[in-house]
């Protein structure tokens, strides 16, 4: 019996750890999930900072025998929270994205409130067996494994552990340098136009289409119901901003209010085109209170593909002509930048009395 409940200890140390850690390393994408679940402005703040050093000090507290079942019944009465929290969004239609254990955001699930259910039974488990019972520490059971399996599993045992930290280590980096490099690609692209200096243009970094082509066509659904192409979108004689999204993008939700204000600031001479995917009901979980006028939906990354649009997020201009008028802007900063450019003088006085008439008043864009 002892074995069983060190190894839900062991369970339950190796969650709190990573979903601590990964609240300290994101502390954003966990601000949005504390917004996203429903969680009261005046609780946010307290919440935000305390949470995190509280798990991994339930982790901490649990690797003593002598203080086991008290952290036992706080972790229980934790985790009852963090489910009743996820049945609640999930019985009200609502998919809030969850970044407990570092991965990037995704959408609860019935998957995740199993996953809660399993994490109870373990802290249950230990709970039942009451202050009085004497559990084993988890050296002397460390101890016993070593004495029992011998030097060599224990130090093969230990290398699988290595490499699939390191694994794990490795892919981390190489996502998040992936992402650094399109950013200075980017960076060094706009220098070299703005004649500050020249650069050599990397060929193992693909920024979209080439500027001057024409831009493909498409046919997307919007947020509420119906269709809208491109064709309609150029109808308005209005450059086209593209900006690619992500309903489980930590840094796409963030830049969600500017788009915003962008589109509603005054002299922007510019249709904002948000292109997400996934389901409507996770787009409007996002979007929250957020009033963005247009929204459009791809069933994968069908329109990003084409564009080359490789991260998220990032935006692609087209031109009143509808060819490709930018390279690809990859994160905030370069899509503003793409928003507040000069563009070409546009006939005025047909945009949005053209589009409405193009589109009946029931079917508007969202």
């Amino acid at each position: 019996m002892n074995e069983w409940l060190v190894l839900a200890r062991l369970i339950l140390i190796s969650v709190f750890i990573t979903a601590g850690i990964a609240k300290l390393k994101k502390p954003q994408s966990f601000r949005e999930g504390l917004i996203d679940f429903g969680v009261p402005y005046e609780l946010r703040k307290p919440v935000g900072v305390a949470l995190p050093w509280f798990e991994l000090s339930l982790a901490m507290l649990l690797i003593p025998s002598t203080t086991v079942w008290w952290t036992s019944v706080a972790a229980l009465l934790l985790l009852v929270a963090f489910t009743l929290a996820i049945t609640f969004n999930l019985a009200r239609g609502r998919h809030p994205a969850c970044n407990c254990f570092g991965a990037n955001a995704k959408p609860i699930s019935a998957v995740t409130l199993l996953r809660n259910v399993g994490l109870i039974a373990c802290s249950l488990f230990l709970v039942l067996y009451g202050p009085q019972f004497e559990h084993l520490s988890i050296a002397a059971w460390f101890g016993g494994v070593y004495a029992s399996l011998g030097v060599t599993a224990m130090l093969v045992g230990l290398l699988v552990a290595l490499i699939g930290i390191g694994g794990w280590i490795i892919l981390t980096l190489t996502h998040q340098q992936g992402r650094m490099m399109l950013r200075i690609d980017n960076l060094e692209l706009r220098l070299e136009a703005a004649g500050i200096g020249s650069v050599p243009k990397p060929i193992s970094i693909v920024q979209g289409l080439d500027i001057g082509t024409l831009a493909p066509n498409f046919t997307l659904s919007r947020l509420r119901g119906g269709t809208v192409s491109l064709d309609d979108l150029l109808a308005m004689r209005k450059p086209v901003l593209l900006v690619f999204s992500d309903p489980g993008c930590g840094p796409c939700t963030a830049m969600l209010p500017r788009l915003a204000l962008w589109e509603q600031e005054p002299g922007i001479e510019i249709t904002l085109i948000l292109v997400s995917r996934g389901t409507v009901q996770e787009n409007l979980t996002k979007l929250g209170d957020i009033s963005l006028d247009k929204v459009l939906l791809q069933t994968d990354r069908e329109v990003a593909n084409q564009y080359m649009a490789v991260a998220t997020p990032s935006a692609v201009r087209i031109s009143v002509d509808g060819l490709i008028d930018s390279h690809l802007a990859f994160g905030e900063l370069d899509i503003a930048s793409l928003v507040h450019e000069p563009t070409p003088h546009h006939p005025r006085g047909t945009s949005s009395g053209l589009f409405t008439h193009l589109l009946p008043e029931s079917q508007s864009i969202e």
